[in-house]
């Protein structure tokens, strides 16, 4: 899987399955790279995990390393793919709850070599506000574009394309809080193979 977290191409994640549970080893081996900016030297190891998500190892830069250290070391790693895997669960109830986004049709798509059968959601009306109040944060988003789907043959739902323009205000015990930002999130899945 290659995912891309800015319009520009320059924060990317890629990971390739070198064996798995499923061709009878015992945990996953899985080469992993991952550049957070187009200044940031490129990341790369091979990823031990097991089936439940547990961090074996992490060989990368010529050393190897376990417990906590593969774990840090693994999701800096895998960032973009967490991230991308994690949107879906995280802005769909918000935004489902503000009544703010509706289907806007169902399609699918090929991402790579693999079709996918995707979701898109669009904005009731733009700008709009979401969020939560207490502790929390609220959002105002001015541009808005949401794509899930799920891999065939498995239960694990992506993001093929996300991009969401607007501002976030802090309250409660946030840091900053009171203070508003600007963001941007963009997430695009430009390849996937079902290992």
């Amino acid at each position: 899987m290659t995912v891309i977290l800015d319009s520009a191409g320059n924060n990317t994640g890629s990971y390739h399955v070198i064996y798995s549970p499923k061709s009878g080893a015992s945990a996953y081996k899985a080469n992993v790279t991952e550049r957070a900016s187009a200044s940031s030297p490129t990341m790369s190891g091979i990823v031990w995990m097991k089936s439940d998500g547990t961090v074996i190892a992490v060989e990368s830069s010529g050393q190897n390393v376990t417990g906590d250290q593969a774990f840090q070391l693994a999701s800096t790693l895998v960032f973009p793919l967490e991230f991308a895997e994690n949107r879906a669960s995280i802005l769909l109830p918000l935004y489902q709850g503000a009544g703010a986004i509706h289907v806007v049709n169902q399609t699918s798509i090929e991402i790579g070599a693999t079709t996918v059968a995707v979701t898109n959601y669009g904005a009731n009306s733009l700008p709009f506000g979401a969020g939560v109040c207490s502790n929390g944060f609220t959002q105002n988003i001015t541009k808005f574009a949401l794509q899930t789907g799920q891999v065939p043959g498995t239960t694990f739902i992506i993001v093929p394309f996300l991009s969401i323009t607007g501002s976030e205000t802090l309250y409660g015990n946030q840091g900053g809080s009171g203070s508003t930002f600007s963001f941007t999130e963009y997430v695009q899945i430009t390849s996937i193979t079902k290992a």
